[in-house]
């Protein structure tokens, strides 16, 4: 393990205990030539493989957009090339590119096929030559990003020495640049090294971009850095259940919605990118698997029709449950809503959500009986926690048989939808009734942006290249920034002030996608 001796800068809002996820194993990724470990080979002309330690496949690629990556067909002006066992020696994978212009990076991705946790990836040779000879004038810069199941985990970044030669932004480095200098250092030297790592929070992707820094004069051919093995861990998964019940145990109730979010606030997504949300049935019964080991709240966001909340599992009456999944606790069972009946004026059938045309929801309710029932109020919500009214259908007051209900919506442009239906009294008293999720056939769209955080440009990858791609950006405020049509998968943001940025996308066939970014 690396001595560290300087500052730790850790990007983050909250403490990370709190989100603190747990090993079960701990391995190490090295390269051939070293002594231990799985030996990877990168030969020159890779840009993707596929290597097993353990349990975990690491799949490990190249993504190349401008061409600057060294290969036998692109060699550097030393005649050498991006490759394990290299210019640097066993037991190291040189990552090297021929940029002549700044801002064309070459990014290097880590797919986990477990929950892993980033404990030490670090990175050499991070330096610059500023003699003013433009053949060997150069400049590194490095930016990382990482994620589970396609939602951003912050990354922590440290030196390795006291005097290093760069410096760390965010989850960016770059190295110095003094005209006339000679910032050149070893391969092996603590002073152009960096340690990465993932707060003991689980990842399934980690990529880390190279490029020409912003101070390069563009004309280098050559300019590298040194990745060798690192350490990780599987994290394991568990499983959370519980029933929504009386508070007596004697009667389980339909129709409530049990999600799963992380200490952030923020919905956690299983492999296939979809939330951890479940409606109850007859049973009461909510469960969800495949959870990486670490700390959640389980929420339930409404009560169902004809209870209120009396209890939860926890001892609080806030529909929220702190767990905690760990190797000697991998699940939480019986984490139980308990709720108090209290008969209301409506007597709640069910309600259906539907595709009607190609662009618009049909919602089906029904009641058995009203009493001093005003209105219905159907609120949507793309992401399963920030609804917003879009109708309002008058009831009938007050019933004694059964009575159909209906309405359209049109969502947009989207993947998944969410739907909640509420009655209001004639004397203002309102109750949620049920909540619904409806999604497209289409798959969503699998975009990613680089290098993140970005100085003057960002680039995206993963667009359909025959048809226009069309963006919207906002700021944190919800102020729309800029807005075009994507060209060659480029967008300037020179102008842009320094800061967090979230790019909608949209394409042809009405898909839609939003994405973070960070401007430095």
């Amino acid at each position: 393990m690396y001595k560290i001796l300087s500052l730790v800068i850790i990007l983050g809002l909250l403490p990370f205990f709190v989100l603190g996820q747990y090993c079960i194993t701990t391995d190490k990724f090295t390269w051939e030539g070293d002594t231990i470990g799985n030996r990877a080979v990168w030969k020159a002309d890779d840009v993707l493989n596929t290597y097993t330690i353990g349990s975990t496949q690491i799949k490990v690629s190249i993504s190349d957009p401008f061409g600057v990556n060294t290969t036998t067909l692109n060699p550097s002006d030393q005649n050498d090339y991006t490759k394990s066992n290299a210019y640097y020696g066993p037991g190291s994978l040189m990552m090297q590119s021929t940029a002549t212009v700044v801002n064309q990076p070459v990014c290097l991705t880590f797919e986990f096929s477990n929950p892993t946790i980033l404990q030490n990836f670090p990175v050499f040779d991070i330096d610059y030559i500023a003699r003013g000879r433009l053949e060997s004038s150069y400049q590194d810069s490095l930016s990382f990003i990482a994620s589970m199941n396609g939602r951003n985990v912050p990354l922590s970044l440290q030196y390795m020495s006291a005097f290093p030669t760069f410096n760390i932004m965010g989850q960016s480095v770059k190295s110095k640049y003094v005209l006339n200098t000679n910032g050149d250092v070893n391969h092996y030297d603590s002073r152009g090294a960096v340690i990465v790592s993932s707060n003991n929070v689980a990842v399934n992707s980690f990529t880390l971009c190279h490029v020409n820094g912003s101070q390069d004069d563009g004309v280098s051919n050559s300019h590298a850095v040194r990745l060798p093995g690192f350490e990780f861990c599987v994290t394991g998964l568990g499983s959370v259940s519980g029933k929504v019940k009386n508070n007596s145990g004697s009667q389980t109730y339909a129709g409530s919605v049990v999600q799963l979010f992380d200490t952030l606030g923020f919905p956690v997504k299983n492999f296939s990118g979809e939330p951890y949300i479940a409606t109850t049935q007859a049973d009461g019964l909510y469960y969800f698997d495949s959870i990486p080991f670490g700390v959640y709240d389980v929420i339930q966001l409404n009560d169902p029709t004809g209870s209120s909340s009396f209890d939860d599992a926890d001892g609080g009456n806030d529909n929220k449950i702190r767990i905690i999944l760990s190797v000697n606790n991998p699940d939480a069972v019986d984490r139980d809503f308990i709720e108090y009946f209290s008969p209301l004026p409506v007597r709640f059938g069910s309600l259906k959500t539907s595709w009607k045309s190609e662009h618009e929801v049909l919602l089906d309710w029904f009641t058995f009986s009203e009493v001093n029932n005003h209105f219905f109020t159907v609120f949507f919500s793309t992401n399963g926690t920030d609804f917003m009214e879009v109708g309002k259908i008058m009831a009938s007051g007050s019933r004694n048989s059964e009575k159909q209900y209906s309405f359209v919506h049109q969502p947009g442009e989207g993947h998944t939808f969410y739907y909640k239906l509420s009655q209001t009294d004639f004397d203002g008293k309102f109750t949620d009734l049920a909540t619904s999720i409806i999604r497209t056939s289409r798959p969503a769209l699998d975009i990613r942006v680089f290098p993140n955080p970005g100085t003057d440009f960002i680039s995206l990858s993963g667009l359909d290249e025959e048809n226009k791609t069309t963006f919207v950006i906002y700021n944190t405020l919800g102020k729309m920034i800029d807005k075009g049509v994507i060209h060659h998968g480029n967008i300037s943001i020179d102008h842009f002030p320094a800061g967090t940025y979230f790019i909608q996308l949209n394409d042809a066939q009405n898909q839609q996608v939003t994405l973070s970014f960070c401007k430095k």
